[in-house]
Order: structure tokens, then sequence, then C-alpha cells
């Protein structure tokens, strides 16, 4: 096989393209999507009763509906990558925009919960490109030396949508009646993207001739059945795959639990599952902006790997608590949820004797 040699000159075209300020601008662009999508995400969660009341349908079936989202989300992450690499961040991205549009668009005008799980797999089909359209648009227009900070930037403005979708969104709901939020979500949707239509460029030639050096050819792109069978017998990405579960998850399960641990005040529980969103926003950025500059190691043995598995414990003995004393989680909200937040669960223990 030959190999498909760089000059000199496109190197140096690439390393005038990626700097300066024009590669921030066109993540700041893409990362407004995927702080939309997650907006758009989430936001069914918090409109919840309203939902109900306007549609009739059960909670089995308002889960059922809501649901279609993540079985669009998850099998199409198999297929976007493809796409990025065969048409380029624009021609994917924009699209896929119009899709959570004309979702939100569906949720916002429809008394069905049929339709309303309609919606909501075009939310998901157009949700699965974000993330990976603003990490795929890093890898063309940043220096290997920004990879490592780009993805948490990412995360956190993700997060940060997901935390606008909680309490400010309830209260827009309180006053102006759940649909026009949507509605107006919808409507954003169109201009995100028509932004990234018109200010994301085409992928630049230069990039296809890195690409070429790499041994990929993108109008020859191996079948996508072959590619996923030599990911499955790739240990190392197994191994790459586990870490990056233990490190997410228990975090993760952490927000998602927390705001429902006492159900009794709509406005408290909101507004303290928008807490720990924030306080990931930070410690995502913290996480990243260190491996910038921390030699890589195997994952088992950085600090973030320590703190998934104490966040792990500390989050099982908090719900094991609150299981155990739900009046004494009561009496803990009113004099407030930072004093309990920041305590060590032995020491809740202690208190009750």
């Amino acid at each position: 096989m030959t190999h498909h040699h760089v000059t000199n000159d496109v190197r140096n075209e690439a390393q005038a393209a990626r700097s300066g300020i024009r590669p921030w601008l066109f993540f700041l662009v893409a990362a407004l999507f995927y702080f939309y999508e997650f907006f758009a995400r989430v936001a069914p969660g918090v409109l919840k009763k309203d939902i109900l009341e306007a549609t009739g349908a059960t909670e089995g079936a308002f889960g059922l509906s809501m649901s279609m989202y993540f079985l669009a989300y998850a099998p199409a992450q198999l297929v976007v990558g493809r796409l990025l690499d065969r048409f380029g961040t624009r021609f994917v991205v924009a699209p896929a925009a119009i899709f959570v549009a004309l979702g939100c668009l569906i949720l916002a005008s429809s008394d069905s919960i049929v339709t309303m799980g309609i919606g909501r797999f075009l939310q998901g089909l157009g949700s699965a490109v974000a993330y990976l359209g603003v990490i795929y648009l890093a890898m063309v227009w940043f220096p290997p030396q920004r990879h490592g900070i780009i993805p948490g930037l990412t995360v956190a403005m993700g997060t940060l949508g997901a935390s606008t979708a909680q309490y400010p969104l309830s209260v827009m709901a309180d006053s102006f009646g759940w649909r026009a939020p949507v509605l107006t979500c919808a409507i954003a949707g169109f201009g995100i993207a028509i932004m990234l239509w018109f200010l994301l460029p085409r992928r630049p030639s230069w990039f296809i001739e890195l690409m070429r050096e790499d041994g990929y050819k993108p109008d020859l792109p191996v079948p996508i059945l072959t590619t996923i069978m030599n990911v499955a017998k790739d240990r190392q990405l197994w191994l790459i795959a586990l870490s990056s579960a233990g490190l997410y998850l228990p975090p993760l399960c952490h927000r998602r639990s927390l705001g429902r641990c006492v159900l009794t005040d709509r406005i408290w529980t909101l507004n303290q599952r928008s807490k720990p969103c924030y306080d990931m926003c930070l410690h995502r950025i913290r996480c990243w902006w260190r491996r910038l500059r921390v030699p890589c190691r195997p994952p088992w043995t950085q600090k973030d790997s320590l703190f998934g598995l104490r966040h792990c414990l500390d989050n099982y003995c908090f719900i094991d608590h609150v299981r155990k004393h739900p009046t004494h989680m009561a009496h803990r909200r009113t004099a407030g949820h930072a004093r309990l937040h920041h305590r060590r669960p032995s020491t809740i223990l202690r208190d009750d004797g």
C-alpha cells in the first residue's frame, strides 16, 4: 500500500488556519448547539405535570413517549462519526439542529402523547450529532495541544444548558404557560441552524490531505459494519470505555437522584437539581485544564478515578440515608441544602444516633 505524503505547504497552511481567534469562534457556534440540545433534552422532565394535564396520558405513556429521544439518540451514534468524516461538520450539524427544532415545534403544538413521541424521536436524531460535531470541529480547526480542553468546555456548555432547563424553565412555564418556552426553544433552534450553516466553513482541503496521510480516504470509506467489528475487537478501547464510564456514571447518577429525594416542594427540588450541574461545570473545566498540564497516565492512576470511586460510595450512603430517614431529610431541607450537601454522609448518620 502506498502512503500519501503531505507537503510542507499543506502543513504550513494548516498551522496558519489553526491559529488566532477564528477557531474559537467556530467552537462557540458549535458548542451553542450542544447547549441548546441539552436544554431540549431535559425540558420535558421539568414540564411533566403540565404535559400530563394537556394530553391526559398516564405516567407510563409519558415515560415511553419521552424515551423515544434515547431510542433515536443511541443508534444514531454509530453513523454520526461516519457522516462527519464523509461530509464535514457544516453539512451534518446544521440539518441536525433543524431536527431538534422540529421536535420542539411538534412538542409545543401537539395535544397527543403519541405525536410528542415523534417529536422526541426527531430531537434524539438531531442531538446525536451535537457533541461529536463539536469534537470533530475541534479536531479540524485546533492544534493537537488544544484537543484536551475542548471536550471539557463542551461538556460544561451542555451542563449549563441542562441547568437552564431546570429552575429558570419552571419559572417561565409558571408565568407564560408550558408551551411558550418550548415554542421559543423551537424558534431558537432554527436560528442556531442558520448560524451553523452560514458561520461554519466547509471542511478545508488541507485537512483532507492530512486525513489521506493517516490512511483514510473520504471518497472510499470502509463499510460501517467492518469498522464496528474492528472497534469491538480492540481491547484497549474497551479499557478506555470502561474507565470513562467509571468516571462519568457516578456524578451523573448523583445529579439525577439528588433532585428526586424530596418531591414535596417543586421549586426547591428544581433549584437543588441545578446546583450540582453548575458544580459539575466547574469540575469539568478544572479536570480538563489539569490534563493539559500533566502527561498522560493510565486512567486508573489519575485522581479523577479516585474522585469517581469516592463519589459513588458517598452517593450510595447518601441515597440509602434518604430512604431510611425521609422525615429527617425534610427537616434538613428547611434548614438549607448547602449545609447538608457539603457534609459527609457518615456525619449525618451520627447525628441521628
